[in-house]
């Protein structure tokens, strides 16, 4: 890391003392023949507002002035001779707070038949990788986490990933296609903290794997790609098959005691195809050109397939008979859904950009794509009465109160997210943007998600004493309703809506 930053200090010095904005230079490599070497980036400044959401500050974004993204890229390839097309890129993601990492760094070598070979860490095809992809065609990533391409903004794929991969760019069709670890940019080894101690772990397959994801993503372009097109349709077809090969046993069976002296036995048992999930989507997108008015229209979806699979535990209880639900945890396929579109309008130096989508979430606002529970509400209810191992005991007022709490998932929980945002462009290398989004979700039963004062006023509750729904069962008390019967959000709950006033800009250098 010392090195690197060595590195860029002088690259900075030269780009500084040479009074341009990136450096760009040509030479003739004795080993490689006429070379190409680009060094430039971008930066996003931006100011979040504080808002107070009915009650309650929003804390999911930042606040103040901010910089969300500080990119250094560099750029080399071979122009003529034997060794044409060949090509490395370098990416270093600075985030202000943070620590500096590696976000792309790969080579390109091409094949026949105008493929070309990519290893490396490399984009993600669901996301970016080629000149026309889902988040090239968006085009306002800097808009902050509402401008990336969804498959990243709803952390379905990262944008990218250590493998090897290969495309192809043709005037009516392109594709991408990679092999690679699954885990993303941050991490590079997969199964780094596999998730197989309990059964609910290994019903669901969570954690990481050492099994390898591929994605790809193919592409109709009917009209053509050429800039200068007035009209230019794409049709994508992203994807991504987790774990497809690699999967080792250690994944989904878990051996926490086996001594035959002391006759003690614990073994806990999944199926590896809960570790195999997939994702799909189809993207429409359509550029259109009149005159100095550009228009951006598109629509989309993705369909998020989580694999499960009963888990179950052998132990000397078992083993002698005692059968209880502790030994075994139910499970079926569940799935999470997404629609999503986005306008924007430019003209001359100023634009308009609006998206809206909706994910299936689970109650909590976490903008991440979560999934439907694939048991249905009655089977949910019935292994919940007989957590104490016996049928029939739990009451009306029981069941109802795990429909209300979230212990069980009706499939009803939705996120809502909305952006619009006024832009200038002040030249070709800075542009601007005042707007505004906001969320709202409903909890698993359909009802509004709310926040109540008591939450918001961050109550200690080892000195205060109060816990939640305390104040509900005062009042349901009082007026002669059983326990339980009503919560805080019942009472003083007010809906809950993250809403950011912003400025966000873009710097290309």
């Amino acid at each position: 890391m010392k090195l690197i930053k060595k590195f860029l200090f002088i690259l900075l010095f030269l780009t500084s003392i040479s009074q341009i904005w990136s450096y760009e230079t040509d030479w003739d490599d004795k080993s490689l023949g006429p070379t190409q070497f680009k060094f430039h980036g971008y930066f996003w400044f931006a100011y979040e507002n504080v808002d107070s959401q009915k009650g309650t500050i929003d804390q999911g974004t930042n606040q103040g002035f901010t910089m969300n993204r500080a990119y250094i890229r560099i750029d080399g390839s071979v122009k003529e001779g034997d060794f044409k097309g060949w090509k490395y890129h370098l990416t270093i993601d600075g985030v202000v707070g943070g620590n500096e990492f590696l976000k792309y760094a790969y080579f390109t070598i091409p094949l026949p038949l105008n493929l070309n070979l990519i290893g490396g860490l490399q984009n993600t095809p669901t996301v970016a990788g080629g000149k026309y992809n889902l988040e090239s065609l968006w085009k306002h990533r800097y808009l902050d986490s509402q401008g990336k391409a969804m498959w990243d903004q709803l952390a379905v794929t990262t944008s990218s990933d250590l493998g090897i991969g290969i495309n192809q760019e043709e005037n009516l069709y392109n594709f991408y296609f990679l092999l690679a670890n699954g885990e993303g940019f941050r991490k590079t080894s997969n199964a780094s903290s596999l998730s197989n101690t309990k059964l609910s772990d290994l019903a669901k397959g969570t954690g990481d794997s050492y099994g390898y994801h591929f994605y790809g993503r193919f592409s109709l372009t009917p009209l053509g790609v050429k800039d200068d097109q007035a009209t230019r349709i794409f049709i994508n077809f992203p994807f991504v098959l987790r774990n497809v090969v690699g999967i080792k046993r250690a994944e989904w069976e878990y051996v926490e005691k086996l001594n035959f002296t002391n006759q003690q036995l614990t073994i806990l048992r999944g199926d590896p195809t809960a570790k195999k999930d997939y994702a799909y989507g189809v993207e429409f997108n359509g550029i259109i050109k009149i005159s100095d008015l550009n228009l951006g229209i598109g629509i989309g979806q993705i369909i998020d397939k989580d694999k499960r699979k009963p888990a179950y535990k052998i132990d000397q209880n078992l083993i002698a008979g005692n059968i209880t639900l502790n030994n075994y945890q139910p499970a079926a396929d569940s799935v999470g859904i997404s629609n999503y579109m986005y306008l924007y309008i430019e003209y001359n130096k100023f634009g308009l950009v609006t998206r809206y989508y909706e994910n299936i979430d689970d109650g909590t606002l976490s903008g991440k794509l979560k999934y439907k529970e694939g048991l249905s509400i009655a089977e949910q209810l019935f292994y919940i009465d007989l957590t104490n191992n016996v049928i029939g005991d739990l009451s009306p007022e029981q069941a109802l109160g795990a429909i209300r709490s979230g212990a069980v998932d009706s499939g009803k929980s939705k996120q809502k997210t909305f952006l619009i945002a006024l832009e200038c462009y002040f030249n070709k290398r800075f542009k601007g943007a005042i707007g505004l989004s906001q969320s709202t979700t409903t909890n698993k039963d359909g009802t509004p998600y709310k926040i109540t004062p008591f939450q918001a006023s961050n109550i200690n509750v080892s000195t205060t004493g109060y816990t939640t729904d305390n104040f509900a069962d005062f009042i349901a008390g009082t007026i002669g309703l059983p326990p339980k019967s009503l919560t805080d959000k019942d009472l003083v709950g007010t809906r809950r809506v993250d809403r950011q006033i912003f400025f966000r800009s873009q710097f290309t250098w």
